[in-house]
C-alpha cells in the first residue's frame, strides 16, 4: 500500500515538473495558452514598471506581447509598463506623441506597452547615430508597441546606455 502511495506521488511530482519546464505534457486550454505560458504570464506580472503611475498590463496584453519576434528572441523584458491615462511623459517617451496626443493617451482612447531589455555594447553601437561609446555603462533597448484589439504595433525604438542625458 505505501508502494502504491508513493508510485502515485512520484509520478504526480514528474507530470508537474514536466509540465512547468515545457514538456510535451502541457495542456491547451482552447485558447492556445499552455501551462508553460500561463508560468510566464505570471513571470511578466512581476516585472517592474520604469515609471511611477504606469499600470501593469493585463492577461490578453501580455498574450499578444509573448507571441512577438522580439520576446521570442530577448525573453523576459526587465521592465514592462503599461502607458495610458496615468502615465507620467518624461524627456524619453515624448516620442510617442509623434503617434499620438497627450489627450488621446491620457483620455484612454489609445495605449501603449513599453518593453525594455539590456542589451550587449555592440549591439547597442550599431543602433545609435552618431556613434558613442557607452563609457562601461549598462545599455538597453526600449521599444513601444501600440495596443490594438488583437496585435501590439512597434511604434518606437529607443537604444541608450545609463550615462544618456536627454
Amino acid at each position: 500500500m505505501h508502494k502504491l502511495k508513493l508510485l502515485l506521488f512520484i509520478s504526480l511530482l514528474f507530470s508537474l515538473s514536466f509540465a512547468a519546464c515545457g514538456g510535451r505534457g502541457e495542456k491547451d486550454n482552447g485558447r492556445g495558452d499552455t501551462l508553460a505560458s500561463a508560468d510566464v504570464i505570471a513571470m511578466l506580472r512581476e516585472v517592474e514598471t520604469m515609471y511611477v503611475g504606469d499600470e501593469c498590463p493585463g492577461s490578453a496584453v501580455l498574450e499578444m506581447f509573448m507571441r512577438l519576434p522580439e520576446f521570442q528572441e530577448r525573453g523576459v523584458p526587465e521592465r514592462l509598463s503599461l502607458i495610458g491615462p496615468n502615465s507620467t511623459f518624461p524627456e524619453d517617451r515624448v516620442t510617442l506623441f509623434n503617434i499620438a496626443t497627450p489627450e488621446e493617451i491620457l483620455g484612454g482612447k489609445r495605449h501603449f506597452l513599453e518593453a525594455e531589455w539590456a542589451v550587449d555594447s555592440t549591439e547597442y553601437l550599431r543602433h545609435i547615430d552618431p556613434p558613442a561609446s557607452p563609457s562601461g555603462f549598462q545599455c538597453h533597448l526600449r521599444i513601444s508597441y501600440e495596443i490594438l484589439p488583437d496585435t501590439l504595433i512597434p511604434v518606437d525604438t529607443f537604444y541608450y546606455d545609463e550615462g544618456f542625458e536627454f
